[in-house]
């Protein structure tokens, strides 16, 4: 998910994958050059309840084929990982 982890790896240069639910990846994603979004359809508002049962659709609409599909994109990407953040 969108976490400090993952914010404080893309900085390092690392390969990143981060799966997006309600929050706006244009504002809030790791910045990096390795950085890879998954989000299923488009981003809602923030003032819903991430335990609610809409941002809980929202995640579980992450189709695993679609993750597996970036996750393969990414191992291919031919930079190195710190190259350049």
């Amino acid at each position: 998910n969108d976490s400090g982890g993952a914010h404080l790896a893309a900085g390092l240069g690392a390969r990143v994958i981060v799966l997006f639910g309600l929050t706006d990846p244009v504002q809030t994603r790791p910045l990096g050059p390795h950085v890879h979004i998954i989000q299923a359809g488009a981003a809602r508002s923030r003032d819903i309840s991430r335990r609610s049962r809409a941002a809980r659709n929202v995640l579980e609409s992450l189709a695993p084929e679609l993750v597996y599909r970036v996750v393969q994109d990414a191992l291919r990407d031919e930079r190195p990982p710190g190259d350049g953040v």
